[in-house]
């Protein structure tokens, strides 16, 4: 049976369920859980795990089987979009094609797997996000102005964040040139025939609501969920592993100086903008910031 028709037949068995407030106050009870945390797998062959933020499980994995990934908006296409914003910087801002610079970042890290999924938000609203980027509102500039304090990143970020803006400029008119989005998770996939880094997801994105996870050591535990699956469906959150996406850029040791602190720049801008472009016009969307504290994970409402 192919993955399509997998996904299929667990979505004629286990459809979403109608109630949204039901699946809403599901989800907040399971995200302000500290059950719901754990710390961050590995593949096999020893390698980190960067994914997306979207709320769905995937499809292929059984309960109990889920690998507990770093997840920033787009998985591999974000990390994409910051090298290639890096690239454009310092080539004069020309555009950079976002393809290579994500193969090349697989050869920079090394150790960690970008994966994908198909249906993504983030690649389909690039075009968005990187406008955000590049003209950010009031709400992206204050919480990713927010965000870079909070990780000691201040004169970093008020030292690139002009360049990054006008680098994502320049990528926005590039890729709505160029019209190759569709192709890109297929090319994600290409480049880890290793690893099952691309995946399909269950059902539908309803999720109303948005976590950014300022802990650098754990992330969403899917194996947390009730074993019952349609209840495990109606629980959704985008959930955004902001600190450990950070701290992979900050140690990865093959990454000059100037491209981590561009890639860390950029990174806190598209968390930010990404947030902004999926929740924009959801006034019903609850926002929560988990913190690490002496007596363990803290929940907060982010107003």
């Amino acid at each position: 049976m192919s993955s399509r028709e997998l996904a299929l037949n667990i979505e004629q068995r286990y459809p979403e369920p109608a109630d949204q407030s039901e699946s809403t106050a599901l989800s907040l009870d399971f995200f302000t859980e500290k059950s719901s945390y754990s710390p961050f797998s590995l593949t096999s062959d020893h390698n980190r795990i960067i994914g997306c933020i979207d709320p769905r499980d995937p499809i292929d994995v059984a309960p109990g089987d889920h690998k507990v990934v770093i997840q920033t908006a787009g998985g591999a296409a974000g990390e994409g979009v910051d090298a290639s914003i890096y690239d454009s910087i310092i080539n004069d801002f020309k555009p950079s094609d976002i393809e290579s610079a994500i193969e090349r970042d697989k050869h920079v890290r090394g150790i960690t797997v970008l994966g994908a999924h198909h249906d993504c938000k983030f690649i389909g609203g690039m075009p968005s996000v990187l406008n955000e980027m590049h003209n950010p509102s009031n709400f992206t500039i204050d919480s990713a102005a927010k965000w870079a304090n909070y990780f000691n990143q201040p004169k970093t970020f008020g030292r690139h964040i002009r360049r990054v803006m006008e680098a994502a400029g320049v990528q926005l008119d590039y890729i709505q040139e160029k019209d190759r989005l569709h192709d890109l998770v297929e090319h994600i996939d290409s480049l880890r025939p290793d690893h099952s880094n691309v995946k399909r997801l269950i059902g539908e994105n309803t999720a109303k609501v948005y976590v950014v996870n300022l802990h650098p050591h754990v992330g969403l535990d899917r194996n947390a969920k009730p074993a019952n699956p349609v209840t495990a469906s109606a629980i959704q959150g985008y959930h955004d592993s902001l600190a450990a996406s950070l701290g992979d850029i900050i140690e990865s040791h093959n990454i000059e100086r100037r491209e981590r602190q561009v890639r860390v720049t950029s990174m806190i801008l598209r968390a930010a903008a990404t947030r902004t472009v999926l929740t924009r016009g959801n006034s019903d969307t609850t926002f929560i910031e988990v913190t690490p504290s002496k007596t363990g994970l803290e929940f907060s409402e982010d107003k």
